[in-house]
Order: C-alpha cells, then sequence, then structure tokens
C-alpha cells in the first residue's frame, strides 16, 4: 500500500477500535523513522495526554512502533509490532509521563543506533493531524505539508541563498522558509517548505554545498 506523503496514512484499523491517536500515533512513527534513516537499535517512548491514556496497556505504543519498522495499519503483523521490534533485537521502553505540555496530545521519541540519536517531540493537533514540535531540541512546529526540506548546517553565511538558488534553477517554488537556533553563530537547522517534492539529484546537490552536516527530507 502506497502513500503520496507521511502525513496521510488513514488506512483501516487494526488495533481493537477506531482509534484516532492510533492513526496520529502511526504518523508520528514513519516520520521519525524516515528521518533517521535507519533501523534503531533502542527506542525510548514518552507518552503525554490521550496519548498514555490509550497506550501502553492499550495500542498507541503498538502504533508507534509499527510507523518506526515501517509496518501500515492493513498490515496483518502491525498489531505484533512490539513482538516484532523485540525479534528484530530493538529495545522499546515506554513511559506514560506526569507533566502537561504545551500541546495535550505529545509524544517524545528517541531513537538510538550505535552513536547515532535522534529526538523527535510531535502532537495530534485533530482530525487525525499531527504537527512536529521540535528536533533534535530545534524547534520545528512542522504542520502537515506537501514536502519540507531540513538542513543542520554551522550558521554559515550565503547558506539559504545558496539552497534558494539551486531550487530557483530547478524552478521549484518555496511556501515557506525559518531558521531555528540553538545559540547564535553554532549550528542551525534551515526549513524549507516547497510545493512538490525534491528528487534524489536535488537533494544532493544541496548536500554538497558548504558547512552543511545532514540534508533531511520530509515527504
Amino acid at each position: 500500500m502506497k502513500y503520496k506523503s507521511v502525513f496521510d496514512i488513514i488506512g483501516p484499523i487494526t488495533i481493537r477500535t477506531p482509534s484516532a491517536n492510533g492513526v496520529e500515533a502511526t504518523k508520528i512513527g514513519h516520520i521519525v523513522r524516515q528521518l533517521f534513516l535507519k533501523t534503531p537499535e533502542k527506542i525510548e517512548i514518552s507518552l503525554y495526554g490521550a496519548f498514555k491514556k490509550t497506550d501502553c496497556t492499550f495500542g498507541s505504543d503498538v502504533a508507534l512502533v509499527g510507523g518506526i519498522l515501517g509496518l501500515e495499519m492493513d498490515d496483518s503483523l502491525f498489531s505484533k509490532a512490539l513482538t516484532i521490534a523485540t525479534e528484530r533485537g530493538i529495545t522499546v521502553n515506554c513511559i506514560e509521563e506526569i507533566a502537561k505540555p504545551s500541546y495535550p496530545n505529545t509524544v517524545k521519541i528517541t531513537l538510538y543506533k550505535g552513536e547515532d540519536k535522534i529526538e523527535m517531540i510531535a502532537c495530534s493537533v485533530g482530525w487525525r493531524k499531527i504537527k512536529v514540535i521540535e528536533i533534535n531540541g530545534f524547534d520545528l512546529n512542522l504542520n502537515e505539508t506537501r514536502s519540507a526540506l531540513l538542513i543542520m548546517n554551522n550558521d554559515h553565511f550565503g547558506t539559504i541563498s545558496s539552497v534558494t538558488s539551486i531550487l530557483a534553477t530547478r524552478k521549484i517554488n518555496i511556501n515557506m522558509i525559518r531558521v531555528s537556533q540553538k545559540e547564535k553563530g553554532k549550528i542551525s537547522l534551515l526549513v524549507i517548505e516547497t510545493e512538490e517534492l525534491l528528487n534524489h539529484e536535488v537533494i544532493e546537490e544541496i548536500k554538497g554545498l558548504p558547512k552543511i552536516y545532514q540534508t533531511l527530507v520530509l515527504s
């Protein structure tokens, strides 16, 4: 079963009830795995609000891990996601948090493999839609979109103009540009939303620019 976007995963429900939280959790799992680009050795999940109410004893944990494993909700193996993770040697820790986050239905997921790590905070915004709030400590607040390019760079002068020049040459329209920084002059996150999906050639050209450490694509 194919989807145009990781944000479009609706699918038939296979976990007890047609829970919107399950659908949203699956989307979040797919997104964090898409960004991590590898199978994790360890998954840490912190749940808040309605996510924890339907969770470690019901199904949101299954949906999150299923999404991370690349399973779809209509897959007969989806409900066995936790067992499959264990069989693959993946450690899963699920914690129900007491603290009240800014958004009522929030999840923080951290994936590990060797020295590599990604931490993502996302939430449900209703109607089976989600928002990615933060990645690796950088503010993102990315709603569902056609395509988004995430560029980790050394806050280098000219990076934005270099990237937008490549996109302009390929006649790719930009919907939004935003920069997130933890500290001025240090590593920053450049977020560019585009009207169309970026092909491999464009992404590789952007990766070749100076002072760029990592380029991720949400599509």
